[in-house]
């Protein structure tokens, strides 16, 4: 048994609990990606954010960056969507609707920490469609 940060992620490790599981698929991950895991909760903004030293303009470029990616992911899903109803069973439609449940969840918080910080959602849209409008 690990120390008690060690069991509850600190240090920028998985809990010790999700690491172990029963051995199936958190652990299976982990062992194939854990320097991918390790670059990604100890990168200099996520240490920021949880220090409470981030950047807010950094942190206000990544709120609208990452609304646009889950928008766009929304789009996506949606497409697989389509094509699930058309070849596949109802498991793999139940999964991605699911899915699209918690993005809904998560782009209402993106625009309630957008309107708290003042941050204009709109404009990283219309910056994303003269992006794509450029590279067409």
């Amino acid at each position: 048994m690990g120390n008690q940060s060690d069991e509850q992620g600190g240090g920028g490790r998985l809990p010790k609990i999700a690491m172990e599981g029963d051995g199936g698929t958190a652990a299976a991950w982990m062992a194939t990606h854990r320097g991918m895991y390790e670059r990604a909760t100890r990168h200099p903004f996520t240490v920021s954010i949880r220090d409470g030293s981030v950047d807010l303009a950094a942190f206000k470029r990544w709120l609208g960056q990452d609304y646009m990616f889950v928008r766009e992911f929304v789009a996506f899903l949606a497409s697989v969507l389509l094509k699930c109803c058309k070849e596949s069973d109802s498991s793999d439609m139940e999964t991605i609707l699911g899915g699209l449940a918690s993005l809904s969840d998560e782009l209402s918080w993106f625009k309630k920490e957008a309107a708290k910080w003042s941050v204009d959602l709109a404009g990283f849209s219309k910056a994303l469609m003269i992006q794509r409008s450029a590279t067409v």
